[in-house]
């Protein structure tokens, strides 16, 4: 997982990691994955095709194309809402088999905003 930080720079963000942010600014993240399990995952917006969850919600992202087993793919244009000056905010992607069921390893991180 990475997370657009200044003008474009990217910073990967380790699991569980805490991140500052800038305040009242929206972010982008980009995720790459590889496929560990034996089951091609789907690139389709029908049953079955793999999405990326954003905090158990649809992110309206999903994967650009099928990911055999050992394959990769590499999500972007993940955008997360800015947050205000103080404040935190828990982040966990996971992905999800389109009326199947959510699947794989829970990635979380944590915003605080200055």
């Amino acid at each position: 997982v990475e997370l657009s930080i200044n003008k474009g720079k990217w910073k990967e963000i380790e699991k569980n990691g805490v991140v500052k942010v800038n305040a009242n600014k929206p972010l982008k993240v980009r995720i790459s994955l590889t496929n560990v399990g034996e089951a091609k995952w789907l690139a389709s917006n029908e049953a079955g095709g793999v999405w990326l969850d954003i905090n158990g919600v649809n992110s309206g992202n999903p994967i650009p194309n099928d990911v055999p087993y050992q394959g990769s793919a590499v999500i972007s244009g993940i955008k997360i809402p800015s947050i205000g000056s103080g404040d935190r905010k828990i982040i966990e992607f996971r992905l999800k088999a389109i009326a199947r069921a959510a699947f794989g390893e829970r990635f979380r991180i944590e915003l605080y905003a200055e």
